[in-house]
């Protein structure tokens, strides 16, 4: 019998370099569709991706929030009935706390006259705005009954309590030191077992050991509750919600400038790489914008959820990110364009060109991720340091995109002027 001879052609590497070129361009167009427009499913679009690349400097994706100077906000008016003893000034000093303590730092507390205050944040959903609306009016008394529903204790009987976790460290829990009269406020109730309520509403129960009340929280999200009431203390002084509308954006222009700047630098990038660089340069202008996909997800992802809204200062940081990645793509262009000055071929070229760029590209990103490391040290520049962290850490992925980029093209094309200028 006659041996069966394998007559299959192998696939060339030209055609494995086009396989892979079609790959990167689907997912690159697929994202960047994501990235522009966002994305619905589900039953009336109830599953929704929001658009993280802005494309017009008035229309600022939902994703990337900005502060009140950048995009405006909304301010509310309430009229307030003073305690004894207190003061517009302490009533305003403990909305701060109180928004502070979520991390709403921007936000301004005014007095429009002796009886009225005007709260300013920045624009925010609905459900946002009514949350910090009642963080405003919190006055965070905290009251201790039986179950009967008789009052044995107030803050007042007691000292400011120390946060901690139970015996078992499975739960959150408040300790106060008991003031002698409240030690005798319990005594006098017959019983160490209370239920506490924060202005009102329940929130857990106490025991009382000696002059220790041990607060256990029913719900651990009351801890954010009763953090800022301790942290502001109680506020006695009632508070009438008068009128409420849109506060202006100051600075909007800074927003426009940015834009235009980012997409100037991107487009300039794009258009030298292309006509001086040629393939390698087309593989540039791919990675940096990659860079800026995957940056800015990583600002709306993973830096957003934590500082809120992005300031000037985080525009600015977005701008580096991108300045970043142009570097970097045209520090290992001109590279690999000087070796094909020199003779070389496009893989050898690009292979000689990607080792001799590396320490400069890697010791600007180690710089600029160090810069990112001081800014977070500063309250101020937290913000400003987060976002330049995730800009630097989108271009730092991204890099290794280039080197395939650069070798669907090598594999495609072997003819060294489609690369840069030739002897």
């Amino acid at each position: 019998m006659a041996k069966q001879m394998n007559t299959r052609k192998p696939v060339s590497a030209k055609t494995k370099g086009l396989i892979c070129l079609l790959i990167l361009c689907v997912l690159t167009v697929a994202v960047s569709v994501l990235a522009l427009g966002g994305w619905r499913s589900g039953e009336n679009g109830m599953n929704m991706l929001l658009p993280w690349v802005p494309t017009k400097p008035a229309e600022w994706p939902q994703s990337l929030p900005l502060s009140r100077t950048l995009d405006g906000g909304a301010y509310t008016d309430y009229t307030v009935e003073l305690a004894e003893g207190e003061t517009l000034e302490s009533v305003m000093k403990a909305i701060n706390v109180h928004l502070d303590g979520v991390s709403e730092t921007d936000h301004a507390v005014t007095a429009l006259d002796d009886s009225t205050i005007r709260l300013s944040v920045r624009k925010m959903d609905e459900d946002r705005l009514s949350f910090v609306r009642g963080l405003a009016q919190l006055k965070g008394q905290l009251t201790f009954s039986t179950s009967s529903g008789a009052s044995v204790l107030t803050e007042k009987d007691m000292d400011k309590g120390v946060l901690g976790v139970n015996t078992a460290q499975t739960a959150y829990v408040y300790r106060f030191t008991l003031t002698e009269e409240g030690v005798q406020k319990v005594t006098d109730a017959g019983t160490s077992f209370l239920y506490a309520a924060l202005d009102g509403d329940q929130i857990g129960y106490g025991s009382v050991s000696d002059n220790t009340l041990t607060l256990n929280f029913s719900n651990s999200n009351y801890i954010t509750y009763l953090s800022l009431a301790q942290e502001s203390g109680a506020v006695y002084s009632t508070m009438t919600l008068k009128g409420m509308g849109d506060v202006p954006a100051t600075g909007s222009v800074a927003k426009t400038v940015v834009f235009f700047i980012g997409a100037a630098l991107i487009l300039c990038a794009l258009v030298y790489l292309c006509l001086a660089r040629k393939l390698t340069g087309l593989a540039g202008a791919w990675t940096i914008w990659c860079a800026v996909l995957l940056g800015l997800f990583f600002v709306a992802a993973l830096v957003v959820p934590s500082v809120y809204a992005l300031n000037v200062g985080c525009l600015i940081a977005v701008l580096l990110g991108i300045l970043l990645a142009v570097y970097t793509a045209v520090t290992r262009a001109d590279a690999i364009s000087a070796n094909i000055t020199e003779g070389l071929s496009p893989k050898q070229a690009s292979r000689l060109g990607f080792k001799a760029s590396m320490k400069p590209v890697w010791i600007v990103h180690g710089a600029a991720i160090v810069l990112a490391l001081i800014l977070m040290i500063f309250p101020a520049a937290k913000s400003t340091g987060y976002t330049l962290a995730a800009m630097v850490c989108g271009s730092a992925i991204t890099v290794v995109l280039m080197r395939a980029f650069q070798g669907c093209f090598t594999a495609i094309a072997g003819k060294a002027s489609l690369f840069g200028k030739t002897k």
